[in-house]
């Protein structure tokens, strides 16, 4: 992403919303430095927790989690009742794989890159991984991806918007395209891309953490869903069946709300 400031510009508005510290802190991509702002919002809202019981503060707080889904959304690409509200990126991908329309023994397709906490969830879910060819950066090959589908389908297509573990993007933009042409959803983990690199829209489903580069609290990540997919969810074990949109119900009902409301 990009905001046409200067870097020094950008480097004392960011330094300047947070606690002055004589380290330089360079593991945003595990956990970013949470501002000033956003430690007084999670206190104030503990502090309502204290005084009115944690359900009630937690309607009281609705508007603000709206509010964070919508913003969220806008991120993404997705519209807010499109957008759900988890405690980590992990926990996100589980739940919707979990609520996948799949089955044990369906093909998922991935890069050779793809996260190992990922390669586990597909693992569980009896999902046959498939590794598409890439080109010598490691990025998927295009025109072998258009072949492959012509003689396949898999279930879905899983991309790792940007790797933790070196700066490789995939081409998700054209990958989508390509997928979309015959009807194949593309999933995307968007645990690192989010507020580092533009999030391609048509993906038929997100997920990731606030954590990393938008230096939101630790425990609270996000799952968004595109139409018509949502409608195909089938939620395994929701708590509380809030009715509406499906991918309302993958939300834990013991939610760290607190830090849902920066």
């Amino acid at each position: 992403m990009t905001t046409g400031l200067p870097h020094e510009a950008v480097r004392v508005a960011w330094t300047a919303l947070r606690t002055e510290t004589p380290m330089l802190h360079l593991d945003t991509a595990a956990c970013g430095r949470t501002s000033v702002a956003t430690r007084a919002a999670i206190t104030e809202h503990l502090e309502l927790e204290a005084q009115l019981g944690g359900y009630v503060a937690e309607a009281e707080a609705e508007g603000t989690t709206t509010t964070a889904r919508r913003l969220l959304g806008e991120l993404l690409g997705f519209d807010t009742d499109e957008v759900a509200l988890l405690d980590s990126s992990s926990s996100a991908g589980a739940q919707l794989l979990a609520a996948w329309p799949c089955q044990r023994g369906d093909r998922v397709w991935i890069a050779p890159s793809e996260w190992g906490n990922n390669l586990a969830a597909f693992a569980d879910r009896g999902l046959d991984v498939g590794i598409l060819d890439v080109d010598d950066h490691g990025r998927i090959d295009l025109d072998a991806l258009q072949r492959r589908l012509r003689a396949e389908r898999p279930n879905m297509v899983h991309l790792t918007g940007f790797t933790a573990h070196r700066a490789l993007a995939q081409p998700s933009a054209e990958i989508i395209a390509l997928c979309a042409a015959v009807e194949v959803p593309v999933v995307i983990d968007t645990a690192q891309a989010l507020a580092h690199i533009e999030i391609p829209a048509g993906a038929a489903a997100v997920y990731g953490t606030g954590r990393k580069y938008l230096c939101g609290p630790r425990g609270v990540g996000y799952v968004a869903v595109r139409e018509p997919w949502q409608q195909r969810l089938t939620p395994r074990a929701p708590a509380l069946d809030l009715g509406g949109r499906p991918v309302r119900n993958l939300e834990s009902r013991e939610a760290y709300v607190a830090g849902r409301v920066v």
